[in-house]
C-alpha cells in the first residue's frame, strides 16, 4: 500500500525568521479575546495566570512510582554501573534517527557511487573497472553518509537502562500534554486507554495522575514481554508478591485485533522503532481507527522526532476526518517543516530526576508531539497562537515568536503603548508552549504597523 503524505494543496507561506538583528515591523494586529480580555479587567485571573499557560512548568514524580524504581534497583549488585550506562543508552535513544527509505538509499548509492568512479578516472583510470576497489570505497562512503538504523532489542538490562535514564522524562513530557487536554476539555473524562510502545508504562501513570479514577481500562502494548513484565513489577512497587496499585492494567505483545474503540490512543517514543515510513503510517492508521476522541503521538524534540510527527500530522489531516488539537492552531502544512531551517517544531518540559544516588536534580527535556482529534475543528475554536520558541524578555517590550492560524510563523513584538498594558502583561507572562489568549488579524489597509523601540540588542 502507498502513501502520500504530502497531498494536500501548499499555500503561500508567509515567515519571519525568530531572530533578527532588529526589531520586525509586523502586518499583523494582535488583540486579546474578549472573554480573556473582559475576566481581566474584571480580575477574574490576573495576566500570569491568563487560559493559555500550559501547566505544570514542572513535574514531580509520584512518590509511589519512584519508590517502586527505587525498590527494583535495590535488587542490583551494581547499580552504580547502571546508572552510568543508562546515561549512554539515553544518548543513543535521543540520537537515533528513522531507517532510510529504499528510494533514498538507492539515489544516495548512485551518487556516490558516480562520485568514485569519477575521483578514480582522475587519479587512477587503470581502477576504473576494478569492482573491488570501487565496493571498498563505496562502503568507507556509505558508513559515512547513511544512518545504520537498527531496532534496539528491550532485554532485561535495556529495559532496566531504560526505566533509569529515561521514564522520569518521559512521565514529565506526557504529564504535561495530558494536563493541557484535560484544562481544554475539561467535560472530558476518559474512561479507556490504549498505548502502543507502553514501555515500562510511563503513559498509564501520567494518565492516571491527570485524569485520576477516570479511566477504567489501560490496554499496555509492548512487543517486549520483559517490558511488559518490568511495567506491571512497578504497579507492585517493585516487589513481585504485592497487589498492583491500579486496576484494569492489561499487558500485551500486541495490538488487539477486535476494533474495540478506545477514548484515548497514545504512542509515545514508539515509531522511531518501525522499520520504515509504510509501516510507521499503517499503525498511525490502525492507532486512528481505535480511538473515540484523541491520538497523541510523542517523539524526540530533535529533526528526526520532529520529522515523523510531522509524517503523522499530514497523513491523518490529508486521509482522515480530524483536526489539531495540539499544538498547531491550524489544519494546513507545519510552516517550520517549510521553512526548512534545521529547526525541529519541539518544546521542552522540566522535571525532577530519579533520587538515586543523592536528592533528586531539576534537568529539562524536549520533545515533538502532536495531539489530533476526531471530527472537523469547531467554528467557535479560538486557536490562539502558540508560541514556538522562549520568550525574550526586554527592556518594556518582550518579544515573541508564534505559530498563528494563518500557517505562518510570526514574531512579534509586544509593548503596552502598542497593545495595552493587559495584553502587554499576558505576553510577558507566556513561555515556550504556551496559547497566546489573541486572535490575529490581517491590517484590512494592508499598512504595517510600527514598533519603535530603542533596544540595545
Amino acid at each position: 500500500m502507498n502513501f502520500c503524505i504530502n497531498c494536500r494543496k501548499l499555500g503561500t507561506t508567509y515567515i519571519r525568521m525568530a531572530a533578527q538583528p532588529k526589531p520586525l515591523s509586523s502586518k499583523w494586529k494582535y488583540k486579546l479575546d474578549d472573554n480573556v480580555e473582559k475576566n481581566l479587567e474584571d480580575v477574574v485571573f490576573k495576566p500570569r495566570h491568563h487560559p493559555g499557560i500550559v501547566k505544570p512548568s514542572t513535574v514531580i514524580l509520584p512518590q509511589q512510582f519512584t519508590k517502586a524504581i527505587l525498590n527494583i534497583l535495590e535488587d542490583q549488585n551494581n547499580k552504580a554501573q547502571i546508572m552510568e550506562e543508562s546515561k549512554e543508552f539515553v544518548r543513543h535513544l535521543v540520537n537515533k534517527k528513522a531507517p532510510m527509505e529504499q528510494d533514498e538509499l538507492k539515489n544516495v548509492v548512485d551518487v556516490l557511487q558516480q562520485r568514485v568512479i569519477r575521483r578514480l578516472s582522475k587519479n587512477r583510470s587503470d581502477l576504473v573497472g576494478n569492482e573491488h576497489v570501487i565496493k571498498n570505497q563505496m562502503n568507507d562512503r556509505l558508513k559515512k553518509a547513511v544512518y545504520n538504523w537498527n531496532p534496539i532489542k528491550y532485554d532485561i538490562r535495556n529495559c532496566l537502562l531504560y526505566l533509569v535514564g529515561k521514564s522520569p522524562a518521559d512521565y514529565a513530557v506526557l504529564v504535561k500534554i495530558f494536563s493541557e487536554i484535560k484544562s481544554r476539555d475539561s467535560e472530558w473524562k476518559p474512561r479507556s486507554l490504549i498505548d502502543f510502545g507502553s514501555g515500562v508504562g510511563t503513559v498509564t501513570w501520567a494518565a492516571n495522575t491527570v485524569w485520576t479514577k477516570s479511566i477504567l481500562e489501560y490496554f499496555n502494548v509492548d512487543a517486549a514481554s520483559e517490558m511488559n513484565d518490568l511495567a506491571e513489577l512497578l504497579m507492585k512497587e517493585g516487589r513481585g508478591e504485592k497487589q498492583m496499585s491500579m486496576q484494569g492494567i492489561f499487558y500485551r505483545q500486541f495490538l488487539p485485533a477486535t476494533a474495540t474503540p478506545y477514548d484515548l490512543v497514545v504512542s509515545a517514543y514508539s515509531l522511531m522503532e518501525l522499520p520504515s515510513l509504510k509501516n510507521r503510517l499503517e499503525v498511525v492508521r490502525n492507532l486512528w481507527k481505535k480511538t473515540t476522541k484523541y491520538l497523541v503521538v510523542v517523539e524526540q524534540g530533535t529533526n528526526s522526532g520532529y520529522k515523523i510527527i510531522n509524517e503523522v500530522r499530514d497523513y491523518i489531516l490529508g486521509h482522515e476526518n480530524g483536526h489539531v488539537f495540539s499544538p498547531c492552531p491550524q489544519d494546513d502544512l507545519c510552516p517550520r517543516f517549510m521553512l526548512k531551517d534545521g529547526t525541529p517544531c519541539n518544546f521542552e518540559v522540566r522535571y525532577y530526576n530519579l533520587p538515586i544516588s543523592g536528592p533528586a536534580n531539576l534537568l529539562s527535556e524536549r520533545y515533538s508531539y502532536i495531539v489530533l482529534k476526531k471530527g472537523k475543528r469547531k467554528d467557535n475554536d479560538p486557536q490562539w497562537p502558540r508560541l514556538v520558541r522562549p520568550t525574550l524578555l526586554r527592556h518594556k517590550h518582550c518579544i515573541c515568536n508564534l505559530c498563528t492560524n494563518e500557517g505562518k510563523i510570526e514574531q512579534a513584538v509586544f509593548t503596552a503603548s502598542k497593545y495595552g498594558k493587559l495584553a502587554y502583561r499576558c505576553a510577558k507572562a507566556s513561555d515556550w508552549g504556551d496559547l497566546l489568549p489573541m486572535h490575529v488579524k490581517e491590517n484590512s489597509d494592508g499598512d504595517e504597523l510600527e514598533d519603535t523601540i530603542t533596544s540595545n540588542e
